[in-house]
């Protein structure tokens, strides 16, 4: 019998945040609010999902500015409020 198991990263990607200078690679590109999540899969079927880092995305690089989890929670419900209007 084989058993197939392994991991994969996954973004989850929680809304645009605007435009900004990206301290890795300098371009003036769209920053991202997200978190990345590292999963333990079995048989292709994710099984456990880590929360690794979250921060903010550059759309240009890929580079995630971290932020502490009080600092991601409050960036987010300010996106969700700023969506509603």
């Amino acid at each position: 019998m084989v058993i197939t198991y392994g991991t994969r990263t996954l973004f989850k990607r929680e809304g645009a945040w605007g435009h900004a200078i990206c301290k890795n690679c300098g371009h003036d590109a769209p920053q991202t609010l997200c978190r990345q999540l590292d999963q333990v899969t079995l048989f292709f079927i994710p099984i456990v999902s880590l929360e690794k880092q979250r921060g903010i995305l550059c759309e240009s690089c890929g580079m995630i500015v971290p932020l502490d989890k009080a600092e991601y929670k409050r960036r987010r419900e300010a996106r969700q409020k700023a969506a509603l209007f």
